[in-house]
């Protein structure tokens, strides 16, 4: 669902290859996802034959659901740190999802400002 949500339109085939499984289990998957009103497939319209994914609008809600549970994980997690290092590892996780073509400026849920609301938590955490 993260790949589907950050890649709205991406294929079943690309699915399998940047999981490393077969596009049998990525079918079997799909339709089990399908069946719970998670995700939609629609054909492309540059080949019929090519189902492209997508995220239902339940799948939506359900994803930042749990988006917003790693939040509170990773701010309960990195209160143990001091700000500075706090600060450090946010700012190489934020990197890291660059380099791997997460769009933080995206009006979807935003990686950087998801990281930087921890501070408002309970047990503050600077980022």
């Amino acid at each position: 669902m993260h790949l589907i949500f950050h890649r709205p339109g991406i294929s079943q085939t690309v699915v399998a290859e940047r999981l490393c499984v077969t596009t049998a289990s990525i079918s079997t998957s799909v339709r089990e996802l399908e069946s719970q009103g998670l995700i939609e497939r629609r054909a492309n319209p540059d080949d019929a034959r090519v189902m492209l994914l997508h995220l239902a609008p339940y799948g939506e809600e359900i994803f930042e659901k749990m988006f917003a549970g790693f939040t509170n994980s990773f701010a309960d997690l990195l209160k143990v740190l001091p700000p500075d290092d706090q600060e450090q590892l946010v700012g190489l996780l934020e990197k890291a999802l660059i380099g791997n073509d997460v769009d933080l400026d995206s009006n979807k849920l935003n990686y950087a400002d998801k990281l930087h609301v921890m501070k408002d938590r309970p047990n503050p955490v600077s980022c």
